[in-house]
């Protein structure tokens, strides 16, 4: 009996390569290495990309349903390494679907990935920030104007400021007024640099004008930077530290001078460091010079907050190279501040030959439309969705001479205020009291209120101020 036993086993269950139920050997498993996500993480809302990494290489399997709560998701696939880019919301739970076999080897299709879920979550959207301009106007071409190397308020043919212009802006439905000041030709020597007193005083008369109609303000060092012709030169100051450090110094000793003869100010006012620092290319930088660009707005910030009195806290605005938001996004650092009261500033005339050029009348296409929306999204999605505020000192439209070109302005303006407001970013609307040389419109046009008086020129100016503040509202 013990034999016979012996026997059948060596028949039946001691074969070689069978198991006990005589099932076919499972074939092997795609396994998850890595991921970029842990679980029950906590995100950023905004754009993303996850990673998961298997310990083979893979290929999509034909009709897998791969989803991030109930949207479908489109992998990439690079040899092991799988990535999907996702547009999160704030505060948002969110379920990673990947199901068992949506993968499979590229050697062999019988081996498939094992199933992988990732739970996370997104951030509680930031409160609102105490940031927070609104919708502006550029007292442009009066303090930044300059002729042979002296700024002067009326020196490129604007008329002198008055209470009535403010007055008027406010009336328009603006909340915030930017006044660009050029300094050269008011600055004294080295190591001072004083600042002449009749000039500082002049400016302060115009600030108290925007105060006084009810508007914040904003304002800065201009057109000492222009170019890189006068002393505020990044030319001579990225391959040359001693340059750097004396234009620096200078920076630091004007920043001093002005802070503290604004010290007393309220929020209602605000610094803005440099204007559109750049090479004369209008290029969006080099590294080195974001080196030069990153270091001067550190030592602003530090000779601002230095003064004490409301500067401890006051908002300040430090450009990217050429005020360029692409020059942001590629080297612009955020100024240490114990405030954590920084604000990243940038400009925009994009479509150029549409807004300033006034070589193209029309405007509004699919195309043109989803590259200003895209603007936008890459301020949101690079800095506020980070928690640092960006605001646009400075965008615009020319006059059309022709009255029916009139309306492709006026839908440009509306559609730019409400590309901005879907983010919550405020904006400046350039204004440098000129027709242009035809006076009657045409390249560099952009006269919307009267700079002496406060009221419209025209009424094709008042209608082209509405198409904007309505669609801010």
């Amino acid at each position: 009996l013990l034999l016979l036993l012996v026997s059948v086993c060596s028949l039946t269950s001691c074969k070689p390569g069978s198991n006990e139920n005589n099932t076919p050997d499972t074939p092997a498993t795609i396994k998850l290495k890595s991921q970029s996500v842990a679980e029950n993480e906590v995100l950023t809302a905004g754009e993303q990309t996850i990673q998961l990494v298997f310990d083979k290489m893979v290929k999509l399997q034909n009709g897998a349903k791969i989803t991030l709560n109930d949207s479908m998701l489109i992998p990439q696939v690079e040899a092991m390494n799988v990535s999907f880019v996702v547009e999160l919301a704030f505060e948002t739970q969110y379920t990673l679907t990947v199901p068992a076999g949506a993968f499979v080897s590229v050697k062999d299709t019988a081996v498939k990935s094992e199933a992988v879920t990732i739970h996370f979550s997104t951030s509680e959207k930031p409160a609102q920030m105490p940031f927070q301009l609104g919708l502006g106007w550029n007292l442009g071409n009066q303090f930044e104007s300059h002729i042979n190397g002296v700024a002067g308020e009326t020196a490129w043919g604007n008329p002198a400021c008055t209470q009535a212009t403010m007055d008027g802006v406010k009336a328009a439905g603006f909340t915030w007024v930017r006044i660009p000041v050029t300094w050269m030709g008011h600055i004294g020597e080295a190591p001072a640099y004083t600042i002449e007193e009749a000039w500082i005083n002049r400016v302060a008369e115009v600030v108290e004008y925007a105060h006084q109609a009810g508007l914040k303000a904003v304002i800065n060092i201009h057109h000492d930077g222009a170019d890189s012709k006068y002393w505020l030169n990044i030319i001579a100051a990225r391959s040359n530290e001693e340059k750097a450090n004396e234009i620096q110094q200078e920076l630091v000793a004007l920043w001093t001078q002005i802070a503290t003869r604004f010290a007393d100010a309220e929020d209602w006012l605000m610094f803005e460091v440099m204007n559109e620092i750049q090479d004369g290319s209008w290029g969006t930088g080099k590294p080195n010079e974001y080196k030069v660009m990153n270091a001067w707005n550190q030592a602003c910030v530090d000779a601002i907050r230095a003064t004490g009195g409301n500067n401890a806290t006051r908002w300040i605005g430090c450009p990217a190279y050429n005020t360029n938001l692409t020059a942001a996004m590629n080297g612009w650092e955020k100024p240490n501040d114990p405030a954590n009261r920084v604000a990243l500033a940038v400009h925009t005339y994009d479509p150029y030959n549409f807004t300033l050029e006034c070589s193209q009348n029309t405007w509004g296409t699919d195309a043109e439309k989803a590259t200003l929306d895209s603007y936008m999204k890459s301020i949101n999605d690079n800095f506020l969705n980070k928690g640092i505020p960006v605001y646009i000192g400075e965008m615009g439209c020319c006059k059309r001479e022709n009255a029916d070109d009139e309306q492709y302005r006026c839908n440009y303006l509306n559609y730019f205020a409400k590309a901005a407001k879907q983010y919550g970013i405020s904006f400046a609307l350039w204004d440098n009291g000129s027709w242009g040389p035809s006076g009657k419109g045409g390249k560099e046009s952009n006269l919307f209120i009267n700079h002496a008086t406060g009221q419209y020129p025209e009424p094709a100016a008042q209608t082209a101020v509405e198409a904007l503040v309505s669609g801010y509202k």
